[in-house]
């Protein structure tokens, strides 16, 4: 995992932006699933398509892998 292909960079607390500005993390928080991050692809046209609710940051970052 430390060779992973994306690269991130720290936005705010809680805020993560993968290098080519593809993907976006979110530590957020909702009835459905508590505390959580959120992952968002920015190149889905659909917003929700583009949205994977996560339990861990690392459980985001292999999820941007995978796609």
């Amino acid at each position: 995992m430390k060779d992973s292909l994306l690269k991130w960079k720290r936005l705010d607390a809680g805020e993560y932006e993968s290098l080519d500005g593809r993907f976006y993390i979110l530590k957020c928080w909702d009835r459905m699933y508590g505390n959580h991050w959120e992952l968002h692809d920015r190149n889905e046209p659909d917003y929700y398509k583009g949205l994977y609710p996560e339990k861990t940051l690392t459980d985001c970052k292999v999820r941007a892998l995978s796609i």
